[in-house]
């Protein structure tokens, strides 16, 4: 045990050194963000395990040394990221269903699973290399403010969400999608699975050439984890084992089917500055300890005005914090999202190998 400790640590201080030297550089490109996230989710999972705390403080400087570089990249070209095609790449999640339709696949399964941030994404993964299947992971963004009713809302639309409206419709905006692309709806297929209910991937109709699956699990358990970024860990490990998120996807090449996984936004371990107060718990369509969505631009510039200290982005009517802190009790410790931090907006986006 203490030689893996040992080699841990080292791991860490490898990346904490390659990291370090992307602070001297300026990092223009959302491509070049999403390879690196990489190597970011790789140190902040390994700082997780680590129990030398001066490397985890390294760590911490590090990442929030990315992180404001990271802010400005999104100042000056996220709004452009939404012209781009999705055919080659999807570099925002709009663009997923973009890219899926452009390979032509006989039958295509996008598999969404809520609220995953990177470095969850690398314990799964490694779950799925010990089963033996092989992916490539290519990374998208998230919509900003990193909310699920807009961001899912926006993977399953295919285009940029419509927010006055949540998530609840979701189904039939797969469908309208994929109609729009030619396809009969008796040929499309809309469910949601978990730990509580699995996918009855028996049950799947021989007919069916696109499938859309989305598993909140965990979404769930992020936002019931009241001890950090170690506890959540713990839980996603025991989530990968309960799920047999392997076991789907072998299943579902069973039935022809070429699979793409996703998630809507990532999620982020934060720190109280304060709670909210009444008049500004007034959004609809989120929880909101990373982000507000107000009414009226009065109400918003009043928030503005009175709460100049925090670190925040505006997009229309919501406001959204950039660092690390949260809306909740001073320094309370919160694992959470809705805002625009490295772990919030870049998230996996993963095409499954086919059998050979």
């Amino acid at each position: 045990e203490q030689r893996i400790d040992q080699a841990n640590d080292e791991r860490l201080e490898q990346l904490l050194e390659n990291l370090s030297g992307e602070l001297d550089t300026a990092i223009e490109t959302p491509e070049r963000w999403l390879i690196l996230v990489n190597e970011i989710a790789e140190a902040r999972l390994r700082a997780i395990n680590s129990s030398d705390e001066n490397l985890r403080e390294s760590y911490r400087q590090i990442e929030d040394d990315l992180n404001t570089q990271f802010q400005d990249f999104l100042d000056q070209k996220y709004s452009d990221l939404f012209s781009l095609s999705g055919i080659r790449r999807p570099v925002v999640v709009s663009k997923i269903l973009d890219n899926i339709n452009a390979r032509k696949e006989a039958k295509a399964a996008l598999i969404v699973l809520d609220g995953m941030n990177y470095w969850q994404w690398l314990v799964i993964s490694g779950n799925l290399r010990d089963s033996g299947i092989r992916f490539h992971a290519k990374g998208t963004m998230s919509y900003i403010p990193s909310i699920t009713a807009w961001s899912r809302q926006s993977i399953f639309r295919g285009a940029e969400p419509d927010l006055n409206e949540n998530n609840s419709k979701e189904a039939e905006l797969f469908t309208k999608y994929w109609e729009g692309k030619g396809v009969n709806p008796r040929n499309i297929l809309f469910r949601k699975f978990g730990v509580s209910e699995n996918v009855p991937t028996s049950e799947i109709a021989d007919t069916i050439k696109v499938l859309g699956l989305v598993c909140n699990d965990l979404d769930e358990i992020m936002h019931g984890t009241t001890m950090g970024d170690a506890q959540l860990l713990r839980s996603t490990l025991q989530w990968v084992d309960e799920i047999g998120i392997a076991e789907i996807i072998r299943a579902l090449q069973v039935k022809g089917f070429k699979i793409f996984i996703a998630t809507d936004h990532g999620n982020l371990e934060a720190k109280g500055t304060g709670s909210l107060k009444g008049r500004d718990k007034i959004s609809s369509v989120s929880r909101g300890k990373r982000f507000i969505d107000f009414p009226n631009e009065t109400l918003q510039r009043s928030f503005l005005e009175q709460n100049q200290g925090l670190n925040v982005g505006v997009n229309g009517l919501s406001v959204y914090l950039r660092d690390r802190s949260a809306f909740t009790i001073a320094d309370d410790k919160v694992i959470t999202h809705g805002g625009s931090h490295i772990f919030e907006v870049l998230i996996p986006y993963i095409e499954i190998e086919n059998n050979e």
